[in-house]
């Protein structure tokens, strides 16, 4: 019988990772914890591979086949479809890094730099909310919430004192904290964890 999306939702897990078949070297992989993840088993250059397709729910079966369509027409185009997609990998993280820099501007009037922050969609992609603390608003969960923007990033700009460092965290959702991922540099806090630096 063929397979279904029934039967992904049913799967149960065992004692050990169980492996579901779609044919074609596509399978859905449920671990003893519960997990489900799509897996694409492929051979390329003499040697056998894995590509991961995604979780489900998250990825659906009709999803999950569209990518192993795409990943055998890469194969027949002799393109590594685990490489192609580190590749794109790379380059979507190269985005995020060019958009998501600090971005700081001097006001000539006063010793004052006004400073965009950005959180990368990547960092935080299911967050409903995010919220900027630091040194500038007493630690304040609910003092300067970010925007978030059409292509899911968030963002604020705030206006700080020039002539001095800043520690900063975000926090996602009232409860997670994400560290700047192109801060000027890091410094352990007291926490055991390390701060976000911005100089200005």
């Amino acid at each position: 019988m063929p397979f279904t999306d029934t039967k992904a939702k049913n799967a149960k897990p065992g004692v050990k990772p169980l492996k579901l078949s779609d044919g074609g070297g596509m399978y859905l992989l449920v671990d003893p914890k519960g997990g489900k993840y799509w897996r694409l088993k492929y051979r390329f250059g003499r040697r056998e591979k894995v590509l991961a397709l995604g979780t489900y729910p998250k990825v659906s079966l009709s999803e999950a086949r569209g990518k192993r369509e795409l990943a055998r027409k890469q194969l027949a185009n002799g393109i590594d479809p685990g490489e192609a997609k580190k590749a794109a990998k790379a380059a979507k993280v190269a985005n995020a890094a060019k958009a998501a820099s600090l971005t700081k501007k001097y006001l000539k009037t006063r010793p004052a730099c006004k400073v965009t922050f950005i959180l990368p969609k990547e960092a935080a992609p299911e967050a409903e909310s995010v919220c900027i603390l630091g040194d500038f608003n007493n630690w304040a969960p609910e003092a300067n919430p970010l925007t978030r923007l059409d292509e899911g990033d968030f963002t604020i700009t705030l206006e700080l004192e020039s002539g001095r460092a800043y520690r900063f965290r975000y926090m996602i959702d009232g409860w997670k904290y994400e560290n700047d991922w192109f801060a000027d540099r890091y410094e352990p806090n007291p926490y055991g964890g390390e701060d976000s630096i911005v100089d200005v």
